[in-house]
């Protein structure tokens, strides 16, 4: 992703980044730091602030006294907010809602519990990946339109008038999207480092668009390997899990009914339908509004509602696995992608990078790596489960370590 300043830490591959607001309690400071991926405005409301916010803001907290902050995580150019997190799991009133860039943090300096703690506030940002994204809606001078994927290599797009264009995929990285109409010899690069949409007619200049919208959290029904439903009461009654080909089995969490099975009938970019097999009933999940349903013919009736989903992991969408030694199932190690084109291995017993590598290519089950000042080159192999060392001048591949967890997150 990008290097890290000092003080702060990397929590996630792809991109999430720590940034410490550091609260000492009694006669101590509060300091709100400016990070990678992103700034945090503030605006004291019961405090006094020693000096301004450039680059740091630092307010003097007196024992016993009050702290209310108000705060906004503001994101970078390429990056976007995730979210809020603090160290005590909810014992003082930190960002109600975490999805929110606006915080109000309010502190009680009374409380003898929060006496000479370090209270950590943590804004993670994300930087956009042309690999997680199906959705991505642009705009300039009061025109625009949104792309949005239907399979591994179509995507349409939706503009002004209720117009579609058909798209085909040419490239996907880390850092961009480019697709083709050749029908109006339009190609397009969906640009996520410098939040633009190019859009090139021939050999003439491209015009530029600002990139407004990227989404990879609305499911796509040609995407998902599984989802999860709610009752109208709230409660997580089914798990559907995608047993290959046309199959699916639904599965009570709570193991109070028997599994059952369906087969898929219909997928597209909003439904997913399938029948079961016992009596023929439809299901059918709506990701457009979030329903699902069952129709044994007549009208439909309401099961639930969709919990969440699951995309599989594959090579185009992986961002960090754990391997062991073959044959073994204790973590050895963690291999994180950490930029774009950009992985560490990491130890997992004190959390220390040991070695970095440049990405040199990624499809549909690999991703080949070489080891950053050497030429030693690798594989991870998702097909075979394994991080193997790539054949080196006539020496055969060799592999190094079985892959024991990966994940697209």
């Amino acid at each position: 992703m990008q290097a890290l300043a000092s003080g702060l830490s990397l929590v996630r591959a792809g991109g999430w980044l720590w940034v410490p607001l550091m609260l000492l309690l009694q006669g101590c400071l509060v300091r709100v730091v400016p990070g990678i991926g992103g700034t945090i405005n503030s605006e004291i409301l019961d405090q006094r602030l020693v000096g301004e916010c450039n680059p740091v803001c630092q307010i003097e907290v007196s024992g016993g006294g009050d702290l209310n902050l108000q705060l906004e995580a503001v994101p970078d150019s390429g990056f976007e907010f995730f979210r809020w997190t603090d160290n005590l799991g909810g014992l003082i009133s930190m960002c109600p809602n975490v999805v929110d860039p606006q915080c109000l943090v309010s502190i009680d300096g009374l409380n003898p519990a929060l006496v000479g703690l370090t209270l950590e506030l943590v804004a993670e940002f994300i930087l956009y990946n042309g690999y997680d994204f199906n959705i991505v809606a642009y705009s300039a001078g009061g025109t625009g339109g949104t792309f949005i994927q239907q399979d591994e290599l179509r995507w349409v797009e939706a503009v002004e008038g209720g117009i579609t264009f058909q798209h085909e995929l040419v490239t996907r990285a880390a850092d961009r999207i480019v697709l083709e109409d050749a029908s109006r010899g339009r190609v397009t690069a969906i640009r996520f480092d410098l939040g633009q949409v190019l859009i090139q007619i021939g050999d003439a200049e491209p015009q530029v668009f600002g990139l407004t919208e990227a989404q990879s959290g609305r499911p796509s029904g040609f995407l998902i390997d599984g989802l999860s439903y709610n009752n109208p009461l709230g409660v997580h009654t089914g798990t559907l899990e995608w047993q290959g080909g046309d199959s699916w089995l639904d599965r009570d969490p709570r193991g109070k009914r028997d599994d059952v099975a369906y087969t898929e009938s219909v997928r597209d970019q909003d439904f997913l339908t399938m029948a079961r097999n016992s009596d023929g009933a439809e299901l059918t999940i709506s990701f457009a509004n979030g329903l699902v349903e069952i129709s044994t013919g007549g009208p439909s009736q309401l099961v639930g509602f969709l919990r969440s989903s699951s995309v599989p992991v594959t090579g185009w969408n992986l961002s960090s696995l754990e391997y062991a030694e073959i044959g073994g199932e204790d973590v050895t190690g963690r291999l994180r992608e950490t930029a774009i084109n950009t992985w560490a291995d990491f130890d997992p017993q004190n959390g220390g990078q040991r070695t970095s590598y440049t990405e040199l290519s990624r499809g549909g089950s690999v991703i080949r790596l070489q080891e950053n000042g050497t030429v030693n080159e690798f594989i991870i192999d998702l097909a075979a489960g394994q991080f193997i060392r790539a054949p080196f001048f006539g020496q055969a591949a060799e592999p190094l370590f079985d892959i024991i967890s990966s994940s697209n997150l």
